[in-house]
This record gives C-alpha cells, sequence and structure tokens, in this order.
C-alpha cells in the first residue's frame, strides 16, 4: 500500500481552520478518514506528521523549544511497527494524518506518542485513535491505559480528561512510565503530568 507523507506547511505558526492560506496546504479534499495498524513502510511518513504535530508548542513560549527538537525517524518507526501496538489515520486519498504508538507495560497499554498533522487537527482524528486503542486494551484484557502529558496546554491534559483519564499523584506512579520519559528525558518536562485510564469490563 502506497502512503503519502503529509508535510506540515512552511510557517511558524499554528495554523488554524480560518487560517487564510489553509487550503493551499491541504493535502486532500476528501476529508473521509481510515483508521488501520501501521505498515512497514509507514515509517518514512511517521517523523514528519510529528514535527508537523511539534508546531502548536511554538505558541507556548517555555516549550517553543519543542517544535525543533528530534524525533524518531523512520528505522524507529519500523521496529516499533514490528514489535509494538502502532495505529495510523489515513485519508481517502492516502495521506497519513496522524498516529499512535503504544507499548504493554505492567498490564496496561502505556501511549508513547499520539501526533495529528496540523492540516487534519480540529476534526476528531486523535480522538478516533485514542478510542482504537482503549478498544485494543480492552480485548487484551489490559487494566487500562497510561500516558504523560503536559498540565496545562488545553490540547493536552484537558483533551485526556475528558476522553477520561485521570492525573495520578505522585505516589501512584511507577517505574511503568519510565519509558515514556527515556526519549523525552530534559529536565524542562517537569511540567508533564501521568495520567491513567482504567478499562471498564
Amino acid at each position: 500500500m502506497r502512503t503519502i507523507s503529509n508535510r506540515c506547511p512552511p510557517t511558524h505558526q499554528p495554523i488554524t481552520e480560518r487560517s487564510p492560506n489553509l487550503r493551499q496546504f491541504l493535502p486532500v479534499t476528501d476529508m473521509t478518514i481510515t483508521l488501520r495498524r501501521a505498515l512497514i513502510t509507514d515509517a518514512p511518513a511517521l517523523p514528519d506528521i510529528e514535527r508537523c504535530a511539534a508546531e502548536l508548542f511554538r505558541a507556548e513560549p517555555s516549550l517553543a523549544w519543542l517544535a525543533d527538537s528530534p524525533v524518531p525517524d523512520a528505522e524507529h518507526h519500523q521496529w516499533a511497527i514490528q514489535t509494538e501496538q502502532v495505529w495510523v489515520a489515513q485519508s481517502a486519498e492516502g495521506v497519513l494524518a496522524g498516529f499512535l504508538a503504544a507499548r504493554e507495560i505492567d498490564n496496561q497499554l502505556h501511549i508513547q506518542e499520539l501526533s495529528v498533522s496540523q492540516p487534519f487537527q480540529g476534526r476528531g482524528i486523535g480522538r478516533k485513535l485514542l478510542l482504537t486503542a482503549v478498544s485494543y486494551a480492552r480485548g487484551q484484557e489490559l487494566a487500562g491505559l497510561t500516558l504523560t502529558t503536559f498540565r496545562d496546554l488545553p490540547w493536552n491534559e484537558l483533551f485526556y480528561r475528558r476522553m477520561g483519564f485521570a492525573t495520578l499523584s505522585p505516589a501512584e506512579t511507577g517505574p511503568r512510565f519510565n519509558p515514556g520519559f527515556k526519549r523525552r528525558s530534559r529536565p524542562r518536562f517537569t511540567r508533564r503530568a501521568p495520567l491513567c485510564d482504567a478499562i471498564q469490563p
């Protein structure tokens, strides 16, 4: 299956549907989105999606450096697709709009990355990817889902709270969160909050 990389528009400003020049950057005309398991051939497109999604951090001065931080390369994603749980969202025209990567830790599914490319944001794709992970965890009879995110950004902790996640206290966190910090261990991430969603039968 051929997939098309969705590169971010050449701008350092977050994009909204009201942006006057947005249309020229949208890679699709049909916004029908299909969620599926990631294929090895998808791996080269995933770093571009994560970089594009990270452009949102430029709106927060204290986190703007994240937009220029390195992201896992295609080789890493190839490994993750083969050994972990990775889902992608794909448009009717074959453009990859977003992805979710997770791994099982201590009978829970730990979400390591959820990224949606800016031209596709605000269309419920992140929610659909997250619900796919929830469905997988329920099917595997896992105890719940975990992730770490920023406490005070509206598209981070508040989004996950609306999806049923609860912020864990320091006493509730443990070694299972270490993999989520391994790639992002810089001290500036003290604003990140561990969250957990318990799976109901």
